[in-house]
């Protein structure tokens, strides 16, 4: 709770089949989730996400930032979590 704000767009899931994958689907899907953000009046778009897990790589690559990593989840699931934060402020409109 510490690293999230009630304006937050939080997404819970998102999973794209192994078959599906590098066809475009994700950015198809996060324009999507970004407009749902914007049209809710959310400054920042957030998620959860395991370190080994491949989508990692995409959200950085998307422009999610890292804000907290939950090292104690080590110890249970022998992965860290990581939760992220994509900014929806736009710099040159000041919203």
């Amino acid at each position: 709770m510490k690293n999230s704000h009630p304006t937050d767009y939080f997404v819970s899931s998102l999973a794209i089949e192994n078959r599906y994958r590098g066809k475009g689907f994700f950015n198809n899907m996060f324009e999507e989730i970004k407009n749902q953000a914007r049209e809710k009046g959310s400054k920042r778009i957030t998620l959860a996400v395991w370190e080994q897990s491949k989508a990692l790589q995409i959200y950085f690559k998307a422009g999610f930032e890292i804000v907290d990593i939950f090292d104690y989840a080590y110890n249970l699931f022998f992965d860290k979590l990581y939760f992220l934060e994509y900014n929806l402020f736009d710099i040159n409109t000041k919203k």
